[in-house]
């Protein structure tokens, strides 16, 4: 399987690579993803104008869209602050809040599919995944963790 994730982070695991861009704009934080698909969904926040996503979270999503095609892949939920990850019934310890994850939808695929394909990812025993009937977690959390919702 190839990766992205050499030529986004060369070598290593920096466990604090962000983008810091704070757009509200339609900023690319990589070649398919925009910075505002990661802001929260508050409105209110720090967060609201940009999402900051981590840069092995949008190398993992590249790689998605790359294994499924020319499709749309959509982060329905990116970077949470702790008040939104509340209302959202997000855990207290969320990787939403720190930017390091995101809930997806691949475009005419079964959130299972995309799950099964992330737990053979060259990162996957860095990564939290969870597959729900509508979508797909995945964050970068430095460690393996799975789960059905």
């Amino acid at each position: 399987m190839a990766t992205v994730l050499p030529t986004l982070l060369g070598t290593g695991w920096p466990p604090d690579a962000h983008h810091h861009l704070w757009a509200t704009d339609m900023t690319r934080v990589s070649e398919h993803f925009t910075n505002a698909e990661f802001t929260c969904k508050c409105g209110q926040c720090a967060f609201a104008d940009g999402g900051d996503p981590h840069l092995a979270l949008l190398a993992v999503l590249e790689d998605v869209r790359a294994e499924f095609g020319p499709v749309t892949v959509t982060p329905n939920g990116g970077r949470r602050c702790p008040d939104w990850n509340k209302v959202c019934g997000g855990a207290p310890r969320s990787q939403h809040i720190e930017g390091n994850a995101a809930d997806i939808v691949v475009f005419k695929t079964s959130p299972i599919v995309v799950y099964e394909f992330l737990t053979e990812h060259p990162l996957a025993d860095r990564m939290g995944l969870g597959s729900y009937d509508s979508f797909t977690h995945v964050d970068v959390r430095g460690s393996a963790a799975r789960w059905v919702g």
